[in-house]
């Protein structure tokens, strides 16, 4: 009964990250990503010069944090729904570069450390 039990697991796992990636699945993926990754280095550094300018530095922070955590959530709503749909997607999916992009934005969901 275990083994039947961690076959079916294993199986359950190797599933979602075998999916099979059309071409246009890939394109639409990658597409996201750029999005995704464009958006997330943006806010990645500190606040934009205009905030300094128009607030004071504690204001300007308090106010790029609230902005970058918003823009952070939304991307992880993405991520999850990419991850979920194809699974981990690594070199042998969508190649080194776009692979990297979404490394990189599951590491800055700070707020989800188990999905980290």
């Amino acid at each position: 009964m275990k083994k039947t039990l961690i076959l079916l697991f294993l199986g359950f796992i190797s599933c979602n990250s075998t999916k099979i990636i059309s071409n246009s699945e890939k394109e639409d993926i990658i597409s996201e990503l750029n999005y995704i990754f464009n958006i997330d280095q943006k806010y990645a550094g500190g606040p934009f010069d205009y905030l300094f300018k128009k607030y004071e530095k504690k204001e300007a922070w308090k106010i790029f944090e609230t902005m970058r955590d918003s823009v952070g959530l939304e991307n992880q709503k993405k991520i999850k729904k990419m991850y979920s749909k194809y699974g981990y997607l690594g070199y042998d999916k969508i190649g080194k570069e776009y692979s990297r992009k979404f490394w990189i934005t599951i590491q800055h969901a700070d707020n989800d450390i188990k999905f980290q």
